[in-house]
């Protein structure tokens, strides 16, 4: 038997949550999530709004993802009603229109990893460059002023440095974390 808990994260308010899916896929930097909440009342507490991002967390047997509410749809028939809610790990925050597009040329001589750690920073997310495995991700130098991008988020120049290479990027599943990883 699965053990189910879902909450608002800002005052871990309980939220119902039916009919849960939770994916990722290899060339994907967020974790989606879909669900079914059973009525309005239970919709305005995480629907998203002008002002701000609702945040669930869903725990799964122990396992925790967080997860931004980005969108629902609503489904009316008679005497009843119900609401699909769409969601992706936090790691969506560092996308427009969440993080607006910055150019930058590199002033100095940098590394790949930390020109993507350089990405992130004032953001609240960290960068794991994973040297772990037998396929190291590889790093390299960029001289000074090579290295440059016009209008892009930081997670397009960090999937940029990351792709370069044959890395990918996986989103953590409850922290404001991404890994680098070979694929």
């Amino acid at each position: 038997m699965n053990t189910v808990n879902v909450v608002r994260v800002s005052d871990d308010a309980p939220i119902e949550l039916l009919d849960i899916s939770i994916e990722l896929d290899i060339d994907s930097f967020t974790w989606r999530l879909q669900g079914t909440v059973a009525n309005r009342a239970t919709l305005m507490l995480i629907e998203p709004d002008a002002t701000d991002t609702k945040d669930i967390r869903v725990t799964i047997n122990g396992w925790k993802w967080v997860f931004v509410i980005n969108r629902y749809n609503a489904q009316r028939s008679f005497n009843q009603e119900r609401y699909t809610v769409q969601g992706e790990s936090r790691t969506r925050l560092l996308t427009e229109p969440y993080a607006p597009p910055r150019t930058k040329t590199g002033a100095s001589t940098i590394n790949a990893k930390q020109t993507a750690e350089a990405e992130l920073n004032n953001t609240g997310f960290t960068l794991t460059w994973d040297t772990s495995n037998s396929g190291d991700t590889p790093d390299w130098i960029f001289p000074a002023k090579v290295f440059s991008y016009v209008d892009q988020s930081p997670m397009q120049v960090v999937a940029k440095i990351a792709t370069t290479v044959g890395a990918v990027i996986v989103s953590t599943t409850a922290n404001d974390n991404i890994l680098v990883q070979p694929r």
